[in-house]
């Protein structure tokens, strides 16, 4: 019996089944904040736009740094997209 409706309560549901729920390309297009408020989320895949430019835009290293942090803090795990280079995934093995 679902608990409560609407997409909360499928996500709820496929939750409970043992299905991972994950959020693609967080930082961009609909992906919100409110996603990982009110839904069960047990991955979050920061786009390859801010990964890509981790090496040249100090701004995408902040970004990186404080989705990888409130992600951790919301026990939601990560996943980046397009590392293409040792220096992006150092960067991101140093930050967990």
């Amino acid at each position: 019996m679902r608990a409560k409706g609407g997409v909360e309560g499928i996500l709820a549901d496929l939750h409970r089944m043992g299905i991972t729920i994950s959020v693609n390309d967080f930082g961009t297009g609909y992906s919100a904040l409110n996603y990982l408020k009110n839904f069960l989320i047990d991955y979050l895949k920061i786009d390859r736009y801010f990964i890509s430019g981790i090496s040249s835009n100090p701004n995408n290293v902040t970004i990186a740094k404080t989705t990888i942090a409130m992600a951790k803090q919301l026990n939601i795990r990560i996943i980046a997209g397009g590392i293409e280079t040792g220096q992006q995934y150092n960067f991101l093995r140093a930050e967990g």
